[in-house]
């Protein structure tokens, strides 16, 4: 044995709901295999945050990491050569890049092209559009951001990367399951009801937790993994874990975020309500929600933009407003 197959099968295999028992092995048996055959995760991510933590980091810093990866380098003289950016004449180094578009863009394109390469750029014709699940990602990731930085969590753009990764688990059942998912997602339009809930009765298990089991299989920090296995169960985890700011409650406000804004499509249309523990462990009020949601256009486009993708963005009206206060009231 090569060893990948040990790593796969000794994930945690408690799903989401803690019904391990309940999980079909002819599924994970499927799904492990499907994660064995994934490249490795791009460790520029992992080095491009490590960057952003230290305060000193300069743009040729940057640079240097970025030209350690062939595939980054090309991509983003890609990017920068297109007709979006119009700069007169041919980019033809990184450090000319980085010079020109600043640190916060290129930042952004380093975190986010490696992943949209790696779990978003395959073409489908069948369940989610990579595009509609891309955008919604970027959203997260872009929401993620803000409330991170709203509640000055150590490492806000951790919080872009988890909302970036947090749906890839719908990736994996996209390519294993494709006729099942297909009926998970017409389920959900039709009963009105949440996906997550849908996987876990005709698949049983969700992606949430598939998600989990790629990044165990990755070595992400545990914080990440922990965001993508939580993000719909942030209440868990913060019971259960130490004092500080969990990623999962950050994850989970900002998921309702780019859902209820109509960022992309991430296979329902559930909105779940946020309940008062969320904002106390935020230590944010609703109102510091919505002027976040009203910032968000400003940050999403920049970040699309360069793989061609555009949102229809309309601006939030007294009666968004008035409908997303509707999610944060107390249940009876």
């Amino acid at each position: 044995m090569d060893g990948k197959k040990d790593d796969v099968w000794e994930i945690d295999l408690d799903d989401d709901t803690g019904n391990s028992d309940e999980l079909d092995p002819a599924v994970f048996k499927l799904i492990s295999e499907q994660i064995e055959q994934l490249p490795p995760f791009p460790m520029v991510i992992n080095q491009v945050l490590s960057m952003i933590e230290d305060p000193n980091v300069t743009l040729a810093d940057l640079a240097r990491v970025i030209l350690n990866d062939p595939s980054l380098t090309g991509n983003i003289l890609k990017v920068v050569n297109s007709a979006y950016y119009g700069f007169n004449s041919t980019i033809s180094t990184v450090s000319h890049a980085v010079s020109l578009l600043g640190f916060n863009e290129v930042k952004n394109l380093a975190l986010s092209l490696p992943i949209n390469d790696a779990l978003f750029g395959k073409s489908r014709s069948f369940g989610l559009s990579q595009a509609d699940l891309w955008v919604h990602s970027v959203g997260v990731g872009v929401c993620g951001r803000k409330i991170g930085e709203k509640v000055r969590y150590p490492v806000p753009e951790e919080a872009f990367v988890a909302g970036l990764l947090h749906d890839i688990g719908k990736n994996l059942l996209n390519d294993v399951f494709p006729e099942r998912f297909d009926q998970v997602l017409h389920r959900a339009e039709e009963q009105q009801r949440a996906l997550v809930d849908i996987e876990q009765e005709l698949l049983t298990v969700s992606h949430a937790t598939i998600g989990s089991w790629l990044a165990q299989h990755w070595k992400l920090p545990d914080a990440l993994t922990a965001a993508i296995q939580n993000h719909h169960q942030p209440l868990t985890a913060i019971s259960d874990g130490d004092a500080g700011i969990r990623l999962e409650a950050i994850i989970f406000l900002a998921d309702f975020l780019a859902k209820f804004l109509s960022l992309g499509f991430s296979g329902d249309r559930y909105l779940p309500r946020i309940r008062p523990e969320i904002f106390k462990h935020l230590a944010i009020k609703p109102e510091d929600v919505v002027s976040m949601a009203e910032g968000v256009e400003r940050d999403i486009q920049p970040t699309l933009r360069p793989f061609g993708l555009e949102i229809d963005f309309k601006p939030i009206t007294a009666e968004d407003k008035t409908k997303m206060a509707g999610f944060f009231a107390p249940l009876d």
